[in-house]
């Protein structure tokens, strides 16, 4: 019986599944493989058996696409490691792996890895602090003993964990929905400060937007279905929310600052249809801008709180691709689109309610 099962579900691709597999296979020989392919063109599919005959490979193909969620538990179903690791298609592993991950599971339960954007321009350079806040918040999770949610893109978690909560659920954002009920279910969060991936970034606004509005409403979405959860928890829920979205607490100084009122009003207003239209967003963004230029010091000085918490957590998590540069982007415009988009989500989730089983397009 093998030691770790890693699992990927790909739709359409295999992307880097191929390329994680051999290097996962050469550190170590207790490791099998579970790819679970929804309607892969011949040649992929060629591929996988071919490597299949060279590796422990379970290669579970559909012709029709069955999910994401669906080829997850399939998957789960078909493994035998003690220890679980799920990796998406587009994931790119920086240095050792399954080291990493061994020490993780010798201190806590259910976490993920360190992880990293990747990408050029705009967008790629706010993200790298938007993924710090992400591995901070579960290193922050990993100290309290309290967790609320993972990134998808590297999960890791021993069997007993997915045995117990039943695997994965039909919600908009599985891996969050998946991270908060282990948790719930009393398993310790960690984060594999060894393990270290990268995973792409939307290249377009558009793009970027449609991802963030799936995100934040599906977070909306996991905290609505755990609410009991999280007010027995209520001082860590706010306090991480502070970390997972770092511009919070510059955007309430900004707000509580002298300013212009109908800056501040049209802010919220545009905000709360954020989900709606990706022009609402950068409507906010705009007027958090002008908000900025009336009051500089204010400004000034919330880029210099918002430099001091990445200067610690750059370090303390060696996510050394972050500079001076990035935390300009973040902290002037990209965390008010992000933050835009968070507060529609959260109006549009508490008007729809908590059972929705389709967003965007994307269904549950």
């Amino acid at each position: 019986m093998p030691e770790i099962s890693v699992i990927f579900a790909a739709y359409r691709e295999p992307g880097t599944v191929f390329e994680n597999v051999e290097k996962i296979a050469k550190e170590s020989d207790d490791v099998e493989f579970i790819i679970s392919a929804d309607e892969w063109g011949n040649e992929d599919i060629e591929r996988a058996k071919a490597l299949a005959r060279k590796y422990p490979i379970t290669f579970l193909h559909h012709d029709k696409r069955i999910g994401k969620v669906n080829g997850l538990n399939e998957a789960i179903a078909h493994s035998k490691g003690k220890i679980l690791v799920f990796l998406d298609n587009d994931v790119e592993i920086k240095g050792t792996f399954i080291p990493g991950v061994r020490n993780a599971m010798k201190r806590g339960d259910v976490g993920q890895g360190v992880i990293h954007p990747r990408g050029e321009g705009f967008i790629a350079s706010g993200a790298k602090l938007d993924y710090l806040g992400i591995n901070a918040t579960i290193a922050i999770e990993e100290m309290t003993g309290i967790g609320f949610g993972l990134n998808g893109a590297c999960i890791i978690a021993k069997r007993e964990v997915v045995e117990k909560i039943g695997g994965f659920r039909h919600v908009i954002t599985e891996d969050s929905d998946f991270g908060t009920r282990a948790n719930a279910a009393g398993f310790r969060p960690i984060l594999a400060r060894d393990v270290h991936v990268s995973t792409g970034v939307p290249d377009t606004y558009k793009k970027w937007f449609k991802q963030r509005a799936r995100w934040a409403v599906g977070e909306m979405q996991t905290a609505m279905q755990n609410r009991e959860y999280h007010e027995r928890h209520a001082v860590e829920t706010i306090a991480q929310a502070f970390t997972v979205v770092p511009f919070i607490l510059p955007f309430l100084i900004q707000m509580i600052a002298p300013g212009p009122a109908w800056a501040k009003l049209g802010y919220w207003i545009a905000a709360a249809l954020g989900v709606l239209n990706p022009v609402a967003p950068l409507a906010a963004a705009v007027l958090y801008v002008l908000l900025e230029l009336t009051n500089p010091f204010v400004a000034l000085a919330n880029l210099l709180l918002l430099g001091l918490w990445t200067w610690y957590w750059r370090n303390e998590l060696k996510f050394n691709e972050i500079g001076v540069k990035d935390v300009l982007i973040y902290g002037t415009v990209y965390g008010p689109l992000w933050l835009a988009v968070l507060i529609g989500a959260t109006a549009y989730t508490f008007l729809k309610g908590p059972n929705l089983k389709e967003f965007m397009g994307w269904k549950a």
